[in-house]
């Protein structure tokens, strides 16, 4: 479904991203782990249209990505999180769902329809009415998701959704993401820390370290790689 070959992004001459190479099938939850600054935030950017790519190719179900706006990619079925989550402050719940469903449809009774649907797979129908500033870091990362997923996509970037949640917030959070291909919907998941609960929603991990992709495989793969344990998990998660 995604496709990204030989994928580079440099700022001036500092490389955030080299001949980064991967794929993504439709329905597969695929964890993309690495360090802060690996370049997890960049290659989302990159892919969504935010950045235009030094080098390299990325296809979406066959189509060429470079050089597309971003509301045109999401149009063709790819959405996003970010890692800082700002939703409209003065905008209900429901309201702010319905501006990520408008990327789809055109009238108000439609992008309300997707909406309540939304926030019912997400568990915030009740909250729908509650102004977002008033929302806690949980429900807004939420209603982030949520929001995502009303532009319909085929494949949604989840930039640090865990991050800065309590531990059942998390397990709340993760069990979500795992329903994503009952729905036909593949997630790259980009985590810095909470690497047990990353190594068992994802059928695959990529990892990166200085922009560079240092290894990719199964879970245990991945975690019985001898880089990939110097480099990021460190030989205390080796010796557990």
């Amino acid at each position: 479904m995604l496709e990204v070959r030989k994928l580079s992004k440099y700022f001036g001459g500092l490389p955030a991203l080299v001949n980064v190479d991967f794929t993504i099938a439709p329905g597969e939850i695929v964890g993309l782990i690495g360090p802060n600054g690996a370049g997890k935030t960049t290659l989302f950017n990159v892919i969504t249209g935010v950045f235009r790519p030094t080098s390299g190719e990325i296809h979406f179900e066959g189509k060429n990505l470079v050089g597309l706006k971003p509301h045109d990619i999401c149009r063709l079925g790819i959405t996003r999180t970010f890692q800082v989550v700002k939703p409209l402050p003065k905008m209900t719940v429901l309201e702010n769902v319905m501006v990520g469903a408008f990327a789809r449809v055109g009238t108000k009774e439609e992008a309300r329809a997707i909406a309540v649907r939304e926030l019912e797979f997400t568990g915030l129908l009740p909250k729908r009415d509650a102004l977002a500033r008033s929302l806690t870091l949980a429900d807004r990362k939420r209603l982030e998701l949520t929001r995502a997923l009303a532009t319909r996509p085929k494949l949604i970037l989840l930039d640090e959704v865990v991050a800065g949640l309590n531990p059942t917030e998390t397990e709340e959070t993760i069990a979500l993401i795992q329903r994503l291909p009952e729905r036909g919907i593949a997630a790259v998941a980009g985590v810095e820390h909470v690497m047990r609960v990353i190594m068992t929603i994802s059928q695959r991990i990529v990892v990166l370290n200085y922009g560079r992709m240092i290894a990719q495989g199964s879970p245990e793969e991945v975690g019985h790689n001898p880089e990939v344990i110097q480099a990021y998990l460190g030989e205390a998660y080796a010796e557990t």
